[in-house]
């Protein structure tokens, strides 16, 4: 019986160590959040060109969410005249994405006419 329950427990613990590898840096990356003069136009870019599917907001905007698997993609609308236009808008966001074919994604994309600053690189 003893033994029964030591290896119980050691499938307990093994469960916890693999929920605790899982889980969680205190911080977790929740949402990316990407400022649009042209919302019509990045909607489509985010939506259709790369594919992602809205999961909230409207393609009208002036707000919508895409799900990218571990974090979300926040699109919000400015407009053009707005003080913080300029400091909002065109920024370097610096999020990267992980594809499961890097070669067909690249192909993918480029045929529908995104300009890549720099070929894809391992």
């Amino acid at each position: 019986m003893p033994h029964d329950q030591a290896q119980g427990h050691h499938h307990h613990d093994h469960d916890h160590d693999h929920h605790h590898h899982h889980s969680h840096a205190p911080l977790r990356l929740h949402t990316i959040r990407i400022y649009a003069g042209d919302f019509a136009g990045a909607f489509a870019f985010y939506g259709e060109t790369l594919g992602l599917t809205c999961v909230g907001g409207s393609a009208t905007g002036p707000f919508a969410l895409f799900d990218t698997g571990a974090a979300q993609l926040a699109l919000e609308h400015i407009p053009t005249n707005h003080p913080a236009y300029n400091e909002l808008v065109g920024r370097f966001v610096g999020a990267s994405f992980m594809v499961d074919n890097l070669s067909k994604t690249f192909a993918d994309l480029n045929s529908k006419g995104v300009e890549f600053m720099a070929p894809p690189q391992r």
